[in-house]
């Protein structure tokens, strides 16, 4: 008869991992795994094997911010917000990081917060195109208008993507710049795909 250890961790879905295991028990190995299972949307899965790099090492920087990235995607902004101020505290603080934060920030309604932190991603990954669009849809929001229009314009000539126009021309007519807009409007729907 074949006994198996009451200590086992899903990798995925058809492996298993004994505790006898150790040297695949490590919290880098389980976070790879649940990355992996972040990417293909097995968020649950992927929840389960961070919270197990978690038991073992509760200050695991990468499984801190994908678990606060799951809170923010199930919509638990309270939670993201914790987890990534908490993931920041402790001194991970790459571009990454620092795009979630913002995310997050956006989603509670901290524009000026949010311009920060996209503004910090920035330093750390200049020439984001993304992360621009989110810097200038921030700043628009938070009433900034000229760092919203210098993201904004940068961010839709590198991305080239009708919601990055339509973000560009909303900051224009703040501004009052209708003939801007209105041509940033047109580019948005020139590219629509359908």
């Amino acid at each position: 008869m074949v006994s198996i250890s009451p200590l086992v961790v899903f990798m995925n879905m058809s492996t298993l991992i004994s505790a006898e295991n150790d040297e695949l028990m490590t919290p880098e190995n389980l976070y790879e795994s649940g990355l992996e299972q972040h990417k293909i949307g097995a968020l649950t899965a992927a929840e389960e094997l961070y919270a197990q790099a978690l038991l073992i090492d509760p200050d695991f920087l990468p499984a801190l911010h994908m678990t606060s990235t799951l809170a923010f995607q199930r919509g638990d902004n309270a939670a993201a917000f914790k987890g990534l101020q908490r993931v920041i505290n402790l001194g991970h603080q790459t571009a990454m990081v620092w795009w979630h934060y913002g995310c997050v920030l956006v989603a509670v309604g901290e524009f000026n917060e949010a311009v920060k932190a996209f503004s910090t991603a920035l330093e750390k990954k200049p020439d984001d195109a993304d992360l621009l669009i989110n810097l200038g849809t921030a700043a628009r929001q938070a009433g900034h208008s000229e760092i919203a229009l210098m993201a904004l314009k940068k961010g839709s000539t590198l991305l080239k993507t009708p919601d990055a126009y339509y973000e560009y021309a909303l900051t224009l007519h703040q501004l009052g710049r209708e003939a801007d807009a209105l041509a940033a409007y047109q580019q948005s729907l020139s590219i629509i795909p359908y």
